[in-house]
């Protein structure tokens, strides 16, 4: 199942509470090196501020 809607994901997990299933959120890896770049630079900052 593909969601953005976490009551879509709710939603399916009570209707096979019975099965067990594992939600693993994925990510584009565009927009994760995006934001993992922003990260480093806000690490940056800090570790400049002392």
């Amino acid at each position: 199942m593909e969601t953005d809607d976490v009551a879509d994901l709710h939603k399916l997990a009570t209707d096979y509470s019975t099965f067990e299933m594992e939600a693993e959120p994925m990510l584009d890896v565009t927009l994760a090196a995006k934001m993992e770049a922003k990260a480093v630079q806000a690490r940056k900052r800090l570790l400049q501020r002392r």
